[in-house]
């Protein structure tokens, strides 16, 4: 009779881990979960994560037509103090135009209070935005009441206008994962590279589905009779079935990822998905085509009026060159003498990018301060303007990866490069005590690509020789 009855209890709570595994809802959590004093799989993780799920689809909207929600839910245990460091997120959101990406967050932090589970709810003031620059906003969340084995789970929705820009799906974190849950449904319209990234292999299914959509078609036709008339658009709403292509993963017990020896950069082993966008083909309209060959990636960076037109203004560094010049009269000395001009001149603020921010390098040159972009982008142009072969260098920074095949969104950084001799010389004006050949640390991340005047590329490593 006992045994049975064992039996029995051992086949429920199987039941119930089974399906609270395919069901995982928002802001209910098990006894069972915040009694679990280590995880199984590895006991020296400091928390681990239950559970996440990441949606992402796209809405069609009458008014402003298409958009990209994105959904994640996050639910994290964590068995001590060091583990605390996981209660707190960070969301980047685009803005441009007055178009800004939309945040919905909710969360809560559970505890076990005897035989009864405390609810702590994260109030909106907890929840601080911080403006990066002029088109990304980041915002920061760390979950209230923490103790030792404590669950926190957040929830958040993103809507986008920016409906080529599809987030990387990161599937592995410093921690364990119990399960993931991921499900990316893109309509036909919408063509994307389907990027895998990291050695920890991820199994993703790929399948597709018909979907109904009401979606605008515009006419337009004269009023006022024969004679002529005034054209008039129209707009008709029709019902039609799109193919979506759909991309899920059902994994469970994904490992923490670990420092190991003669890895120069982790983040560039992290299991995740990344959706390079390559060209709109819209059911009513001519299609339009994206970064397929790095010429396609460096021409639409270089053409980009925020990058390539900045290199051929000079107007205001003339003075302060020709002094450099009328002083320095071999190449080589000319070289280091508007090197340092620049970095004496200019502060970095400490934003990234591959492009200037709204007003130029100009606007950056008389407030003395800039992004990367302003100030790698003005060293480059100040030396093309006194002769010299220079060209900007798109790189991907240490914490950004490794961008392995043409992609426009794989690069966040820019530096200067000198063609002399046979060799390319590196530089970087936003360290104030670098020399030419020496990067950053940041900077050191495999390779690089220049970018010249008449549109070709080249690639170039960023590692020292010596």
């Amino acid at each position: 009779m006992k045994i049975t009855k064992l039996i029995l209890t051992s086949l429920i709570i199987l039941l119930s881990i089974t399906s609270q595994g395919q069901n995982v809802k928002f802001g209910k959590v098990s006894k069972q979960e915040l009694q679990e004093k280590f995880y199984s799989n590895d006991t020296s993780a400091n928390a681990v994560v239950l559970y996440k799920k990441r949606r992402t689809n796209y809405v069609y909207n009458q008014n402003s037509g298409w958009e990209l929600k994105t959904e994640v839910h996050e639910r994290i245990k964590i068995y001590n103090a060091e583990g605390f460091n996981y209660a707190t997120n960070k969301v980047h959101l685009f803005t441009r135009g007055g178009e800004d990406e939309t945040l919905n967050i909710k969360g809560y932090t559970f505890n076990l209070d005897g035989n009864s589970i405390e609810k702590t709810k994260l109030d909106k003031d907890q929840i601080f935005r911080e403006e990066l620059n002029e088109n990304w906003i980041k915002k920061t969340y760390t979950m209230p009441n923490l103790k030792d084995g404590c669950i926190v789970e957040w929830k958040y929705e993103i809507y986008s206008p920016y409906y080529s820009n599809i987030n990387d799906v990161v599937c592995q974190y410093k921690i364990p994962i119990k399960q993931l849950d991921v499900h990316i449904q893109i309509p036909e319209y919408f063509q994307f590279k389907f990027l895998p990234n990291g050695f920890y292999p991820i199994n993703v299914k790929q399948g597709s589905k018909q979907q109904r959509y009401n979606i605008a078609e515009k006419s337009r036709q004269l009023s006022g009779g024969l004679g002529g008339g005034v054209a008039q658009t129209n707009v008709n709403y029709s019902s039609v079935n799109v193919n979506e292509f759909i991309y899920t993963v059902d994994q469970k017990n994904i490992p923490a990822l670990k420092t190991e020896p003669y890895i120069n950069n982790l983040y560039n082993y992290v299991a995740k998905i990344k959706f390079e966008f390559t060209a709109y083909k819209p059911k009513y309209g001519i299609p339009k085509y994206f970064n397929n060959t790095w010429g396609d990636v460096t021409k639409s960076i270089y053409e980009n009026q925020y990058f390539g037109e900045q290199l051929s203004r000079s107007g205001y560094f003339n003075d302060e060159l020709e002094t450099i010049l009328a002083t320095h009269t071999d190449q080589s000395s000319q070289i280091m003498a508007i090197f340092e001009f620049v970095k004496g001149h200019m502060r970095w603020n400490e934003e990234y990018g591959k492009y200037v921010n709204v007003g130029g390098i100009k606007k950056a040159y008389n407030a003395q301060e800039g992004n990367v972009a302003e100030i790698n982008l003005m060293l480059t142009a100040m030396l093309r303007e006194a002769g010299i072969n220079a060209n900007p260098i798109l790189v991907s920074t240490r914490k950004h990866g490794v961008p392995l095949i043409p992609t426009k969104e794989g690069f966040n950084y820019v530096i200067s490069g000198i063609e002399r001799d046979g060799k390319t010389i590196l530089l970087d004006a936003t360290e104030k005590y670098s020399v030419p050949g020496v990067l950053p640390l940041r900077d050191l991340n495999w390779r690089g690509r220049l970018v010249r005047k008449d549109g070709t590329s080249k690639s170039i490593n960023l590692f020292p020789n010596k």
